[in-house]
């Protein structure tokens, strides 16, 4: 399978290069969020941000969040962790919380760092792979015959990366089922939770009867508040597992961006208005660039359910993944990535972004141009398959 590197060395040095490869955001800070981190930069909050769990503002911040918008109830205190980004979050929890030989259940394809760091933790990462006819959402059926006495936990990411799916109600409640009557702990990555298509409203299965006891929800400011650069995530669960998992932070992490928390209060707590604007934008780029795929030949998109990837199926010209993104990179002088270096069970299929960088710069103004120019290339080169 081609990796992410390999995938980005096609095009190195090229120019006039659309990509449509790389998760970045391409929408700047909003003003109000920048205007914190420079408040506090002046007020020289440089120093170690302690206590090294977060500042309590932020902590408070997430807490009252979670429980007015997700209804999950958690102690800011002893039941929230501010992270250096989701990432770092992931690789915590499961650090924590796993032992030799776990197994833990996740789809197929999966955004790699689960099956990286459930391997990392010694443990045993059960993919299970997801179907087109449901809208790429993973099976409860699927997980029930997949749980066997060495199962441990189930990792859900919902919007999900790389296929764009949303989980519904009925799915969350079924896994929540399973999770009680087996007696499993459950990740809940909701980093792309604001990003959802549709009219769909998202669900927290730590809100669910039961499940807050078992449940680790994961989340962060990058996507929803475009803070890739500032580095700040979150952990949320019970206090039980939260004294678990905090020991092991505090060696990794001496604090997390301390001018990066004071902006991420900041936008927890300050006006919505420039981000909903932002998030509605995603959704017409989404529809746009999942349709304009589905009107060319041989190519095959449902509109996804959320985050800010497109799934197009291209089975049809008889490659592979790999092979089709090299030929649209070589003929279209646009970078999709193979939706393989997310797992075997992406073959057949490509993750095409929905914000755009021309040669390595990201300009939001010019992104619809970049999509409906990256699509006329795209169908350029994909006819010259077709013959």
């Amino acid at each position: 399978m081609m990796s992410l590197s390999e995938a980005r060395e096609i095009l190195k040095g090229a120019k006039n290069v659309i990509d449509l490869g790389f998760g970045e955001i391409d929408f700047i800070t909003p003003k109000n969020i920048r205007a914190a981190a420079i408040k506090a930069l002046e007020e020289g909050f440089t120093h170690y941000a302690m206590p090294v769990e977060g500042i309590l503002e932020l902590r408070e911040a997430i807490a009252d969040n979670l429980y007015r918008e997700n209804g999950i109830k958690v102690d800011p205190v002893s039941e929230v962790l501010v992270t250096e980004g989701a990432s770092t979050a992931i690789y915590v929890v499961l650090l924590s919380l796993l032992s030799p030989k776990d197994e833990v259940i996740m789809t197929d394809p999966c955004f790699s760092v689960y099956p990286q760091g459930v391997k990392a933790a010694g443990g045993v990462p059960v993919q299970l792979q997801v179907k087109e006819e449901r809208g790429f959402r993973i099976d409860p059926e699927d997980i029930e015959k997949s749980i066997t006495p060495k199962t441990k936990m189930i990792v859900l990411v919902s919007p999900d990366n790389p296929t764009g799916s949303a989980l519904e109600r009925d799915d969350l409640e079924a896994v929540a089922e399973m999770a009680v009557k087996h007696n499993l702990l459950v990740i809940s990555d909701e980093i792309y939770e604001k990003l959802t298509f549709g009219g769909r409203k998202h669900y927290s299965i730590a809100s669910l009867e039961g499940m807050k006891e078992r449940t680790i929800t994961i989340n962060g400011f990058s996507k929803a508040y475009a803070m890739t650069g500032l580095r700040v995530g979150y952990v949320a669960t019970d206090e039980t597992l939260m004294k678990k998992i905090s020991p092991l932070h505090v060696q990794i992490v001496t604090c997390t961006n301390a001018i990066g928390q004071k902006a991420a209060v900041e936008a927890l707590r300050g006006p919505q208005n420039e981000m909903k604007a932002i998030w509605r934008e995603y959704e017409e780029r989404s529809n746009m660039l999942a349709d304009g795929l589905n009107d060319m030949p041989g190519i095959t998109c449902i509109r996804p359910g959320g985050s800010i990837y497109v799934y197009p199926n291209i089975k049809s010209f008889k490659m592979t993944s790999g092979e089709f993104s090299v030929h649209i990179a070589r003929e279209a002088n646009v970078l999709v990535y193979p939706a393989t270096v997310f797992g075997k069970g992406g073959e057949g299929y490509l993750r095409v972004v929905i914000t755009t960088n021309r040669d390595g710069i990201y300009d939001p103004k010019a992104s619809k141009g970049n999509i409906v120019e990256a699509l006329e290339r795209i169908e350029k080169a994909v006819k010259k398959l077709k013959k």
